[in-house]
């Protein structure tokens, strides 16, 4: 018997994402990311299930981090799924802003790892002004260039730049 396909019933792609928001919500991250992942197989381009596996990759990330270990992994897939909605379609300006926090946040833990975060945050910066020239009023998109901006300044000043 064959599996039915969303493309046959695209209610079933509601189902993967329901599920696996369910799961998020819960922090149950491995099962969340198993039924966003299994949805994605079924369709690529699935915008909303590819969002949400980014911004549940970027949440896996801000818990490793708090309990002291390396969330640059999960920011890089975050980064790549919300790179890949850009793909789709570059007028979405809350995927710009979107990579422009995974940028910010990859740019924090470099500066833990005593790195420089120069580029990173010249990305964020221009993935927030992106975003800013698709919506100025989508507020998220000021927020994260003012955090890029901070970081940034912070770090010049902690190593006399």
């Amino acid at each position: 018997m064959l599996d039915p396909s969303p493309k046959d019933n695209p209610s079933l792609e509601d189902g993967y994402e329901i599920r696996a928001r369910l799961e998020y919500s819960e922090e149950r991250f491995a099962q969340a990311l198993d039924w966003f992942s299994r949805g994605i197989d079924l369709d690529r381009g699935n915008i909303p299930l590819r969002s949400g596996r980014g911004l549940l990759h970027h949440a896996w990330g801000i818990k490793l981090k708090e309990r002291g270990q390396d969330p640059t992994s999960h920011y890089r897939q975050a980064h790549e799924d919300i790179s890949y909605i850009v793909g789709l379609d570059p007028a979405r300006p809350e995927a710009w802003s979107g990579l422009a926090m995974i940028e910010g946040y990859l740019a924090e833990t470099l500066v833990c790892s005593s790195l420089d975060p120069s580029e990173t945050l010249s990305n964020a910066i221009a993935h927030a002004d992106r975003a800013i020239a698709l919506d100025e009023k989508y507020a998220s998109s000021w927020m994260w260039r003012a955090a890029a901006l901070n970081i940034r300044g912070n770090f010049k000043r902690n190593t006399g730049e």
